[in-house]
C-alpha cells in the first residue's frame, strides 16, 4: 500500500497531492474487505487438532479429579451396614486408570478434531462456490 503524501486544500481540509494515490489509499476509518474463498483442509484439519488436543486435556484433568472424590455405591451401602470404615473411596483399579484419562480422552479428542476439521473444511470449500466465501473485515 503506498502512503499519499497530503497538502492543504480547500477549507483547511488535507487532499492527496496525486490524484491517482486516491484509489491505492484507503483512509483509517475504513476497513478493508476480504473474502475467504477456499480453506486448505489440511491446515483447518491441524488447528482443529490442536484446538481439540488442548480442550481434551482439560476435560482429562477434571475427569481424573472427579474420580479422585467418587465414592463408591456399593460402599455406601456396607457404610451403613458398618462393614466397611467410611474413610473408602472408590480406586478404580489402580493409578493406570487415573493415567488413562489424561492420555486416551485428549488422543481420542485429538483424532475427532482432525476427521470433523478436515470435514468441515471440505465442506466449506464446496459450499463457498454458493455463497462466494465469508467476507473479513481487516
Amino acid at each position: 500500500m503506498i502512503f499519499p503524501s497530503f497538502k492543504k486544500g480547500k477549507r483547511g481540509k488535507m487532499q492527496p497531492q496525486n490524484p491517482q494515490q486516491i484509489k491505492q489509499f484507503n483512509p483509517p476509518n475504513q476497513l478493508e474487505e476480504v473474502r475467504i474463498k477456499r480453506l486448505g483442509v489440511l491446515s483447518v484439519a491441524l488447528t482443529c487438532t490442536l484446538l481439540n488436543l488442548i480442550i481434551g486435556f482439560i476435560v482429562g484433568v477434571i475427569t481424573l479429579i472427579s474420580f479422585l472424590f467418587m465414592v463408591n455405591p456399593l460402599t455406601i451401602q456396607d457404610r451403613v451396614l458398618g462393614l466397611v470404615p467410611a474413610s473408602s473411596l472408590i480406586l478404580l483399579e489402580g493409578t493406570g486408570t487415573y493415567l488413562t484419562t489424561l492420555i486416551i480422552i485428549p488422543l481420542i479428542s485429538a483424532i475427532l478434531g482432525f476427521i470433523f476439521g478436515a470435514i468441515l473444511a471440505v465442506f466449506y470449500n464446496l459450499f463457498s462456490k454458493l455463497t462466494k466465501g465469508i467476507k473479513l473485515y481487516a
